[in-house]
Formats: C-alpha cells, structure tokens, sequence
C-alpha cells in the first residue's frame, strides 16, 4: 500500500539513491494541461486571426492566490500572462479552469507560426494547519491508492486506485483536486484490458513509480500485477509468495528500478529493472523470525544509512504497541535484517498502525512520514486518523502528531490507504466510510511550476467548411484548385490503400474533407482516426467528392496530436440523403436501415467490394463496403442495422448531387439485429388541408385515410388517427391507412358549438411497441353543424337582410334574412362601443331560404345597437333601437 517516491538506483548493491526536485513546493499545482479553443474542449486550431485566442487549460489541486503562465519560443520567454484569485472549485462547481493566450507577446505584437512551449506557475499563501481541501463520499471498494508525480508523464498530479464496486470496477482516477476524472471528467472509471481489476482482490496497494507504472497486489492471490497509465494493460508481474502480502514500495527508475514488498512476516526486494515481469529470486531484507509481529507496509528514506521504515503490529522488543519502525540497511546490503536492528520506533498506544506514505521535501529535513492508526475493533473510541512523523533521520525516536482525524473516527486497518502528491498533500481514502480526502499540509506560501508536455502550434489554417464554401449551388467548390492549408481528425481508415493510393478523411467542428494523393505502394503513410492533422493542398472534385489533392507527403502533412475523440453525427437516412452534401466526408451513425426489396448484391467475400442497396423504408442509399476494412469476408450482418462510418459519395453525373454512400470504417461499426420504429415519411390525404366538414345528419360516414409507412424490421404496423382538440381525440389502434367516423362522433367533437377550427395527423408504431411516431403532415380541418334550421319557404333569387322588427323595440324584436344558397351564418349583435353584446348564430349552416333570428334585450340598457350579419362573404351591418 505503499507510495512511490522520486528515487533511482544507481547499482544494485546500492538500495535507495534519490533525485529529488529542490523546487520550493506550494500545496497547490497545476497537472491535467490541455491547449484547447477558448469555447470548447475541442483541441486548439492554431489560430489566432480569428480572434478566439488558445485557451491553456488545466486543473488546480487547491486555490492559487496567484498565477503565472510563461510562453516560451525556445529558449526565450515570448509571454508572462499572470492572474489572481483562482480556485480550484468556483462558485458554479467548475473543477477545470482555462487563461486565454491572444497570440501576442508581451509588447503587444502578434507572435509568428511555430511551436511555444509553457509552463503553469502556481502560488498559494498555505494554511497554518492541516486543512481538507476535498471531502466526499462516493461508494468505494477501494484497497489502495497512489499519485504520479513525475511531471514529465501525462498522468501527472492524478490519484489513481483500484476498486471492485460502488462507483467502479477495475482502475478509477481522480484529479488532483479530488474530482472524479475517469474516462470522461464525473466518472471514476478507466477502461482497462488484461487482467481484470477489481475480482480476485486484484485491487490493494496501488503504487505509482516514476515511469508511468502502477504496481498493485492481490492479497487473496499472492500476485503482483501493474499497469501503465498511458495504456492501461493490466498484466501479473511476479507470484509466488508464501505469506500474505500487503503493501509495496517501488525505487528507482530503468536498470536500477526495485520493488520492496511488504509480506507479513518478511519484506522482500525485487530487482525488476527494465524487465517486464519478474519471477526471479526475491531478496529477504527483514524478517520477524516469529517474533510475533505482523508487516504491513514501508517507505524508503534517502539518508546516506538507507533507511527503511515499516509499520507493524504485534510485540516488538518485549512492547505490546504497534508502530513505525526504523531500519538501517547501509550503501549496500548485508543481509536480512530482524527486529533486534531497528534504529528506533515510534510506538503507537493504542489502535493498528498499517498503511504509509513519504513526502520528500525541499530538503531531507522537511521530509515526513504519515502512517494510518486504525481501530483494532468496530466502535473503538481512541483517535484514528492520520499520523506525521518528522526528524525521521535524527537518531532518535522522532514523535507521531495527529496531522488529520478521521471525521467518522471509524478506520479499518485493510480497507484504508494514504499517499502524498508532488506538493506534499495527503491523499486518503477510506472504504468502511466510503470517504475520499485531501488535506493539504501547513506550511508558508511558496510555488510549483508544472511544464506543459505538448507545445502550443502557432499557425494560420482555414476551417474545412470555408475551403469547401459552395455559394453558387452548383455542387462543385467555388474554391477549386485553390491552395489551402486546414487542421483535421481523422475519421476513416485509408478506403484505397490495395489500390496504392493515399486517403483519408478528415474533419473539424464545421466540416469534412478528403485528402488524397495517388502512386503511394501500400497507401503510404498510415494515419489512425482520432489523429489530428495539418494539411496543405490543393482544392479538388472527383465523382461528386471534395478532396484536398497532396503533392508531398512529408512536407503536406504534420502530426499534431492523436487520440482526439471523435463523436459521429447521429441521424437517419432520410435526414442524411436531404442534406447529404453537409455531411460529406463526416464521421456519421445511420440509424435502422436494411437492404431494400430489390437489392440483388450480397456481402463481399474477403478482398472484394460491394455496393449494398439499403434504404429505411423511405429513402434509398448506398451501404460501401470497402475491401480496405476488415468488414469483407464477414458474416452477412442480420439486419436491420446502426452502422458509423464515412459519409462519401461517387457520382458522375451534372450536377453532382447522387450516389451517396455510408462507408465503414470496421465491422465493429455495425450493430446488428436492431428494433427499429416505423419511419415517419408518412402523408397525409384526405380530409386535405384546410378542409371543411359539413355534418347535415348525424347518420353520416366520414374517412379519412393516409400513406402507409413501414417498419424495416418486419413488425406489422398500427396507426392511430388524432383530432388535435382540446382533450386531443385519439382513435383505437388500426390496422390499415383510414379511419371512420360518424355524424354522431363528429357532433360530439363539436359539443355546443356550431363550428370547430383544429387540425389531424396520424401516428404509427410497430409491433408491440408502446411509442408512438408522428406523420410528417398534420392538416387543418373545419367541422360544421350543418343539420338545417328555419324554413325554406321560397327560396329567394339574392341575399337580403332586413330591418329589424319592431324598431324601435322593448325588449325583443326579430332580423330577417334570405340565401339563394345555403351558407354559414354568422349574426352578433354590438353596442355602440364596438363591444360584442350577443351571438345569434355562431358560424352555423343554414339551408337555401328565408330564415329569421330573435334577439332578447331583456338584460340590456335603453340605446342604439348595431347587428352584423355574414353569410359567405356577403356581409350586413344595420342599427337598431331598444327603448325601454
């Protein structure tokens, strides 16, 4: 459970040689630095012209009081942006911050193409105690936990630790400020390969050394596995041992590199070195010799004695208490060593001491060992937490202080683990609590300057979608045989290396594009997808595609950076083909689409190609499978299918706006077998748009009726006919494209009115489904009561309406009016402030004839009101006269 410490070993007669950094350390440091656009995690582009600036991104450990970012052009420092008040948790929970870099130096002026390496300076004023900087408590089944903090690797400043549950299982990593930041920033979890984590306790004493390795145990198993923090290939290094082992500590780095296993009755050296596995001959550098006493860990000094310190239990030298103990092992080893050789002990009263770690300071002086004391059973009341020791080269026994409490004081000797980081703050995690801790030393504010790995690329690149700017329509780039100069991921393997051509497609956040240069044995160079690429060449037009034509391949191309994720555009056929040209050359996931009924072409046999005709029941498109992939020689997939790969195209038609194709990049990319909907490219006809409906007779039969749609994966299709009324009516599931309905139901849609305006559409869905898809068309509708009213006396030759009568009136009195034809009326009666004081006929149908309308003023005042009458479009407005 140990931790690994800035150490190498010059000779194997030698045990511990150190280099350690005399860089003043601040509690706080930047690690996790990223160049990126200023709006985006999306790497930066290398522009400055057009004024977004490059965003240097990193996360803080703890608060930096000040802050400092020196740009340098080599060796001459180019730009010092400096800021204040920078916490590593803002207001808004942001755990991840960025300083924007404008592209000027420090008088001001733009600085020229090239490449600008910096470093992130941090300060903090300290604390004057221990202080926590991070508390949570996520669901842990951790054993162990570690930290990189050799700077010169990726992973530096990240806790690592291996867990088998809860909130991962198998290697979870956190940032530095305690955030979980696994495979994406929120989550714990990397994906490793090789021997599982996390099962078969493959999970205790994760230890980092300074190569990029981390070493961990399993205790049930007796075997010590490691990964590399770049790749993450868990492999077994060394087994064999004969008593429990429990913790570790690794030294050195290359020909000198050892591994110092903690058993529980023996401590061990492996002189692993440069090799990959060990299984050689361990070293016995201490034995109890059945003295009573239980190891559990061991951190390495770097004193001139070699001093080695192991926490242990039990009944050292005639004392019931458990502690640190100091040993001396010399410039080069003479033997194992017992209890009887101990320099000193810091004794431990009361609890279990188990699991340390060393933090080597500015100087050998401010070096300090924190050990765990743990409870020795569930409820004990003494204090449990973490322990520094300091003076750890004085001869004598130095004294334990308390540097941290437990907040649950409810420690558990095999379930807990602390290490330090590269500043000096202690990392513990607790399982029994399910608690993961920083705490930040006390001390005076003092800096920490972290190098970036990878240089700032200063240069002036287009974005692919203005290269490819097509202004006229004519689907041919207006730019052709233009010479331009992009920045691009690569989305697609090389689809024509058998055919010795170089090809690929590559992308960026507005566009994709192809590039492409003939005569190349193999396809030349191989580029993987997620590499990013800057590319100079010549705009081109082949077969509908538009590609970047290269003339040399080592001066046209220049690997930026690799591993970029790449997300594809996810959309259906039908939203693909409408808007094909947009998509070109992009990284796309097509959705539900089989081979159409027609098709006649099968998979291709291994080194063979194919154009599968594939369409999700309403648009048609070609699926390519190149020999180039491993998809040839596969099994038929069983359809219907998802399937990532490149949108292409290959067309020689005028104008180019045909035989688009999805190409995969991998059989990986297709899912097979998958449940799809009934597409929605399903139309509405009749009732049409803005139809009316006449109900004269509540006996009537109405239909209305639709396209049929279809579901690729075989399912029967229902549908549902919607009025979308308030409720909204739906119909019962049908079975075919119409649905009936009767007088009867349409007086009910209508209720007291004579008039409804609302709209229809259709829904469908498939099978079993309980999700319902919506038609592309939903159409106005109008429902009328047209059941007759008034008597057709004689059926007069013009539409007329008359006077009122009686005029004046008291309190009612009667409006007359004649239609040739039969109409809906509309009458309403107004007073002389234009408001609305009676409907007499709301949009009512009326039959060819004379007809009359009684208005009752009972309710209203004496005075002048005005009746308006509309018939069709023939409208009347007379006043009249209530005298009461």
């Amino acid at each position: 459970m140990k931790r690994t410490f800035l150490a190498a070993v010059t000779a194997i007669t030698l045990l511990f040689t150190f280099f350690i950094q005399t860089e003043t350390k601040a509690d706080v440091f930047a690690h996790n630095i990223r160049v990126t656009q200023p709006g985006s995690n999306d790497p930066f582009d290398g522009r400055f012209d057009d004024g977004t600036g490059a965003a240097i991104r990193f996360t803080l450990a703890d608060r930096a009081d000040s802050l400092w970012i020196n740009i340098y052009n080599g060796a001459t420092l180019v730009r010092t942006i400096t800021a204040t008040g920078f916490n590593y948790v803002d207001s808004a929970g942001v755990r991840d911050t960025f300083v924007v870099w404008d592209g000027n130096n420090n008088s001001g002026s733009s600085v020229p193409t090239g490449n600008y390496t910096f470093e992130v300076k941090t300060w903090n004023s300290g604390y004057a105690t221990y202080k926590t900087i991070h508390y949570s408590t996520p669901a842990i089944f951790t054993r162990g936990v570690t930290t990189v903090k050799n700077k010169a690797l990726k992973n530096f400043g990240f806790i690592f630790t291996a867990d088998n549950g809860g909130y991962a299982t198998g290697v979870a990593r956190h940032a530095a400020n305690g955030e979980q930041w696994g495979n994406a920033q929120g989550t714990a979890l990397l994906t490793t390969t090789g021997v599982p984590v996390g099962p078969g306790e493959v999970r205790h004493s994760s230890e980092a050394d300074e190569d990029g390795y981390i070493y961990l145990l399993s205790t049930s198993q007796r075997k010590i596995f490691r990964y590399h923090t770049d790749t993450l290939n868990v492999v077994e290094i060394d087994s064999g041992y004969t008593a429990a082992i429990r913790g570790l500590q690794v030294v050195g780095t290359g020909a000198g590199k050892q591994i110092i296993v903690v058993a529980d009755t023996v401590v061990y050296r492996l002189n692993i070195g440069n090799n990959y596995t060990f299984y050689g001959q361990k070293e016995v550098l201490i034995s109890t010799q059945g003295a009573g006493i239980g190891m559990y860990d061991a951190v390495a000094g770097r004193d001139p004695n070699n001093s080695l310190y192991v926490t242990f239990v039990g009944i050292p030298n005639g004392s019931t208490k458990p502690g640190l103990a100091r040993f001396h092992l010399g410039s080069s080893f003479t033997g194992t060593k017992t209890f009887a050789d101990t320099v000193w002990t810091v004794r431990n009263d009361t609890g279990l001491v188990t699991t340390a770690a060393i933090y080597y300071g500015a100087t050998s002086n401010d070096d300090i060992i924190y050990f765990t004391r743990s409870r020795i059973a569930s409820g004990n009341a003494f204090v449990q937490g973490i322990f520094a020791v300091k003076d750890i080269y004085n001869s004598a026994a130095p004294v334990a202080e308390l540097a941290f409490q437990d907040y649950q004081n409810n420690i558990t000797s095999i379930r807990a683990d602390v290490a330090v980081d590269a500043a000096g703050n202690i990392v513990f995690f607790e399982n029994s609590n399910e608690e993961v801790i920083v705490i930040s030393r006390p001390g005076s504010g003092n800096t920490f300057t972290t190098p970036a790995l990878n240089p700032i690329k200063v240069i002036f690149a287009e974005t692919i979608a203005a290269v490819r700017i097509d202004a006229n329509g004519d689907f041919v780039p207006d730019r052709l045989n233009e010479v331009v100069t992009v920045i691009g991921v690569v989305n697609s393997v090389n689809f024509t290396a058998s055919s010795n051509r170089f090809q690929y497609g590559i992308q960026d956040a507005t566009a994709g594009i192809i590039i492409t240069k003939g005569s190349e044995t193999g396809g030349g160079p191989v580029y993987n997808i997620g590499d990013r690429l800057l590319v100079t060449g010549t705009v081109g037009h082949f077969n509908g595609v538009t590609q970047l034509n290269l003339t040399n391949l080592g001066t046209d191309i220049e690997l930026l950076d690799i591993n970029n994720p790449l997300t594809p555009v996810e959309l259906n056929l039908t939203e693909f083909i409408a808007d094909a040209e947009k998509y070109e050359s992009m990284l796309v996931k097509v959705n539900g689409v089989t081979t159409t009924p027609e098709n006649t072409v099968n998979w291709p046999a291994s080194n063979a190609d194919a154009n599968i005709n594939i369409w999700n029941g309403y648009t048609r498109a070609i699926l390519r499978i190149d020999r180039d992939t491993d998809c040839d020689g596969q099994p038929a997939p069983t359809y219907p299918i998802n399937v990532v790969g490149l949108a292409t195209q290959f067309f020689t038609g005028t104008p180019a706006n045909g035989g688009y194709q999805i190409s995969p990049n991998a059989y990986a990319g297709i899912t097979q077998g998958v449940a799809t909907n009934p597409h929605p490219y399903f139309f509405l006809n009749a009732p049409g748009d803005d139809a009316t409906i006449l109900v004269t007779d509540s006996a009537q039969s109405f239909t209305a009726n639709w396209t049929k749609t279809i579901d690729v994966d075989g399912d029967a299709v229902q549908y549902q006919f919607q009025l979308l009324k308030t409720p909204v009516f739906g119909s019962n599931p049908l079975n075919d494209s119409l649905f009936t309905f009767t007088g009867t139901q349409a007086l009910g849609w209508l209720g007291t009115a004579d008039t409804l305006n609302t709209k229809w559409t259709v829904r469908a869905r498939g099978g079993n489904s309980i999700t319902f898809i919506p038609s592309q068309d939903t159409f106005n509708i109008r429902i009328i009561r047209a059941i007759p009213v008034g008597v057709k006396d004689a059926i007069p030759t013009q539409f007329y309406v008359d006077q009122n009568y009686p005029n004046p009136f008291n309190p009612s009195t009667t409006i007359k009016f004649g239609l040739p034809t039969a109409e809906v009326v509309d009458l309403r009666i107004y007073n002389m402030l234009g408001q609305e004081v009676a409907v007499l006929a709301n949009n009512r149908y009326y039959e060819a004839g004379s007809h009359s309308a009684v208005f009752d003023a009972t309710r209203l005042a004496s005075g002048t009101y005005i009746y308006r009458l509309q018939a069709g479009k023939s409208v009347v407005t007379k006043k009249m006269q209530l005298l009461k």
